[in-house]
């Protein structure tokens, strides 16, 4: 046999073995690993409701330096170890936002003692649709407005922490909503239940996509007073001085397909018009991306007159084929109609899970 056929028949082998090792199942670790990329994974120790539509998450009890009580929970970390040993997501572009977070110290009893950060939960959330349209809103107020000093991001040894605030100004006895139903001027608009006897909240989630798959997230906060009153978050101004900072792209539609039965469903107008939430599209996933971030720099985008007319309006679900896709064609666009860019509007939306 000449060399040259030899060299072809060890390469043909080489190849045959490597495609028996892809065809063959794996097992142990690897197996498991895999397992996890693929199916249903919780970023966030929590208990989700059957329906998707809230979750229980722990809460902790903190106070500010002054005795003032107040209760919050924990999404994120800016340090892998530290994240995990508290069940949260490990998020590293966390550590851009040095210098604009709290401080807190943890006392030996397990209370967070915060030197700052003030929420005023007594707003009546308002949000009522446009005339013409249904987005931009008519009408959008707030529920709870956080002071100059407010951020959810605390730090603590080094380490950031999200950390949002969902009640304030109260004791556990003013708080006790167990069962449901509680008191909006001290309870944040977003929290369905709340139990400091357990040391839990519950929290409503709201639904996006991520790599192709639906996400489930939290969004307690926002920097502008419109996008917090769409989210029924806190509007926190001193979170938007993280912008470019410690944060990562979300996608938003405005007119996206409507119907509240519609699987296709998507955009603002639609979450304004009652039938549920935006589906936005987060362009990192914890556990995937060392960029994932729970703070998102909002780009909102539009799909045009002729691409609804032509019948190409569709929900979009994925940043890496789908969306260049459509926007190369020319057929989303910003507001205005030009190129989709950062808003400079921060919403803080820690992810909890990942759907099948």
């Amino acid at each position: 046999m000449s060399r040259n056929r030899r060299i072809v028949f060890a390469l043909m082998g080489a190849a045959l073995v490597l495609l028996l090792g892809l065809l063959v199942p794996m097992t142990g670790h690897a197996q498991e690993a895999a397992d996890a990329r693929l199916g249903e994974q919780y970023f966030v120790e929590s208990q989700v409701r059957d329906d998707r539509r809230a979750v229980f998450l722990p809460l902790y009890e903190g106070r500010l330096s002054d005795g003032t009580p107040l209760w919050f929970i924990l999404t994120d970390a800016s340090d892998a170890t530290t994240a995990a040993a508290w069940g949260i997501n490990a998020a590293p572009v966390l550590m851009g936002a040095l210098g604009q977070t709290r401080q807190a110290t943890i006392e030996s009893s397990g209370i967070w003692v915060f030197d700052a950060g003030r929420v005023d939960f007594a707003p009546e959330h308002r949000l009522v649709p446009g005339a013409d349209s249904p987005f931009p809103p008519s009408e959008a107020q707030p529920g709870a407005v956080g002071d100059a000093a407010y951020t959810p991001l605390v730090e603590v040894d080094g380490v950031i922490y999200n950390a949002p605030i969902v009640a304030f100004g109260v004791t556990a006895d003013e708080i006790d909503f167990c069962e449901g139903n509680p008191d909006r001027s001290h309870v944040h608009d977003l929290a369905l239940a709340i139990c400091p006897e357990e040391g839990t909240v519950l929290m409503r989630l709201a639904q996006g996509f991520g790599f192709g798959r639906e996400i489930f997230y939290v969004s307690p906060d926002a920097s502008d007073p419109t996008a917090a009153a769409l989210e029924q978050a806190i509007y926190a101004p001193r979170l938007g001085e993280t912008f470019g900072r410690a944060d990562a792209p979300l996608f938003l539609a405005i007119n996206g397909p409507r119907g509240r039965d519609n699987p296709l469903r998507q955009g603002l107008e639609s979450a304004l018009v009652g039938e549920g939430s935006p589906r936005s599209l987060l362009a990192e996933v914890p556990g995937f991306s060392n960029h994932y971030s729970p703070l998102w720099d909002v780009r909102m985008f539009q799909w045009t007159a002729e691409a609804i007319e032509r019948g190409y309006r569709t929900q979009v679900i994925d940043i890496a084929y789908q969306f260049p896709l459509f926007e190369a064609a020319g057929w989303l666009t910003n507001p205005a109609g030009g190129a989709i860019e950062a808003s400079g509007m921060i919403v803080n939306c820690p992810v909890i899970f990942r759907a099948q």
